[in-house]
């Protein structure tokens, strides 16, 4: 996904979006990890995942394996944290506004990046494998 979309009208009765209107454009190619997580967080900005383009690199492209923080109108936009290989879901504590991102693989595939960043990770789930949420800071 390299450009993001929002519909111009809202939902129509017959439950179909209506006409799609670009505002954001240029996202970095995701390579190995293209999934996208989109959701707007407690202070109205869109958050967007993007993920790294290998498994262990240094990146080409500044935004890749970030988080980033964009306006909702999609003008501008800032790296909002980074080192994140693959986030493919995060959200928001409902008590702290404290974020966490999802970490699809075993710790020990971290990026080079990461691995200079203070990530705190915890086992979400003791039955659900190998998934760990790790605290954005």
């Amino acid at each position: 996904m390299s450009h993001v979309y929002k519909p111009i009208e809202d939902i129509r009765d017959d439950g179909t979006l209506g006409e799609l209107k670009e505002i954001m454009r240029g996202l970095p190619d995701g390579g190995q990890h293209p999934n996208r997580t989109l959701a707007f967080g407690p202070d109205d900005m869109l958050y967007i995942s993007a993920g790294s383009t290998c498994n262990a690199c240094d990146e080409t492209n500044r935004e890749s394996a970030t988080m980033l923080r964009a306006s909702p109108d999609g003008k501008s936009r800032e790296i909002f944290a980074s080192g994140l290989r693959n986030t493919i879901g995060f959200a928001w504590h409902p008590d702290t506004g404290e974020l966490s991102e999802r970490i699809t693989a075993l710790i020990g595939w971290a990026t080079k990046c990461s691995r200079k960043n203070s990530i705190t990770s915890s086992r979400a789930d003791a039955t659900a494998g190998p998934i760990y949420m790790a605290t954005v800071r």
